[in-house]
């Protein structure tokens, strides 16, 4: 298993070379395929650290940074609220089905998972493309973009760090927040002068893993609960070489169910 530092390299590198599939929401943009530009065909900007606008939709423009932020007060207060869970609460359902929404947002960040993004509004930074992230961005590639009243909209940093805050433990959200930045030569997002979200399309999904896991749901004495995740290692002809475990342990902190130590299994 990489580091995050290990994996920042590989991810620097191979976003050069490798070609894969760019997630939008207009015209079911998010089946569409693209080729990661290189070092040499990305468009040049003198200032890479203050990314500027180049909307490919004639007339259109982004939110203004008030507009920004209020959307984002709204989307913050209602992922502040704990949700009120039902009688035997935790399932092996409910559990499984954070495990992956976690994977999936950890993954936009380490770069194994495709975040949705609409192609339309663009930044450059880093000699690269950056394309706007759609606030709804969580509901999958395929379904973004669709549910604009959906209750849980990711606008900037810190609606994303909320939004991670409600599926692993709020210190390890503000860490991967910060890991955006901090941990990548060419981080996977970065926020332009109104505030707003963009990501690289681009994603790099590991190879050499089974595609099901099968999971296992275990009480502990403390009242929390270890999930058990098994996965297939495959090899080179993609075949089973043997399984992995991976534990993690599902607490409840501050009302909020929450994991504890979470990282994504399948990395590069």
């Amino acid at each position: 298993m990489f580091s995050m530092k290990k994996i920042a390299v590989l991810f620097a590198a191979v976003l050069m070379t490798v070609s894969f599939c760019s997630c939008t929401a207009n015209k079911e943009k998010n089946d569409g395929a693209g080729k990661v530009p290189s070092k040499q065909d990305a468009d040049k900007v003198e200032n890479v650290t203050s990314p500027e606008k180049d909307t490919d939709k004639a007339g259109a423009d982004t939110l203004t940074k008030k507009e920004v932020d209020a959307l984002a007060a709204v989307a913050l207060e209602k992922l502040s609220v704990i949700p009120e869970y039902p009688a035997g609460y935790p399932t092996l359902d409910d559990v499984v089905s954070q495990y992956k929404k976690a994977t999936e947002a950890i993954g936009w960040i380490v770069g194994t998972e495709l975040v949705a993004t609409d192609a339309d509004y663009t930044y450059q930074a880093y000699d690269m493309k950056y394309y706007k992230v759609l606030p709804d961005c969580y509901l999958g590639t395929k379904a973004a973009g669709k549910n604009p009243d959906a209750e849980m909209l990711i606008y900037n940093k810190k609606t994303f760090e909320a939004y991670l805050a409600t599926l692993i433990s709020a210190d390890e959200a503000s860490d991967y927040i910060l890991d955006i930045t901090d941990s990548f030569e060419i981080p996977r997002f970065v926020e332009s002068k109104n505030g707003e979200l963009y990501a690289l399309p681009y994603a790099f999904p590991a190879a050499g893993y089974g595609e099901e896991d099968t999971y296992e749901l275990k009480a502990n004495d403390d009242g929390s609960y270890t999930l058990s995740v098994t996965y297939d290692i495959l090899d080179e002809n993609d075949e089973v070489e043997r399984q992995g475990v991976y534990n993690v342990k599902y607490v409840q902190k501050d009302g909020r169910w929450v994991f504890e130590n979470f990282r994504v299994v399948k990395q590069h």
